[in-house]
């Protein structure tokens, strides 16, 4: 094995020449990388997990025909069907719905259309400043 004058091997080793930066921090640089990414996959798996429950507690609180429904709005206004399942998933965890039963299509749709008048009623902020005589010039 002979070693360059930068310090790695030039017979074909494992480690990879880092431009511009010592030879063993080219290992160390493999080592955190390897590590981001196996956290980014156990946070694509939290939140694949997250998204399998959310999935499963709808189907207990959904009728057939509600659930059919909440996917379609989902596919047009997925911003919309998803205050629907947050409004629903936090009614269940605070009893606010009925024990044992579900909820049915006709009462999704009087929720979509409550959440719907509700984004459509926000606030809005103007800002109006203060026009001043230089402002008057520059037009």
């Amino acid at each position: 094995m002979q070693s360059s004058r930068f310090g790695w091997s030039s017979t074909g080793s494992d480690q990879t020449p880092v431009p511009g930066k010592a030879p063993g921090l080219a290992t160390h640089l493999d080592g955190s990388s390897a590590e981001k990414e196996r956290a980014d996959e156990a946070a694509r798996q939290a939140a694949a997990a997250e998204e399998e429950r959310r999935r499963s507690l709808l189907r207990l609180i959904l009728s057939e025909e509600a659930s059919e429904r909440l996917a379609r709005v989902a596919l047009v206004k997925p911003d919309r069907a998803r205050a629907v399942e947050d409004y629903l998933l936090r009614a269940a965890r605070f009893g606010e719905l009925a024990p044992g039963s579900r909820v049915t299509e006709e009462q999704l749709i009087a929720l979509l259309q409550r959440v719907h008048t509700e984004s459509e009623h926000r606030p809005c902020v103007t800002i109006a400043r203060r026009r001043t005589w230089s402002d008057d010039e520059d037009e």
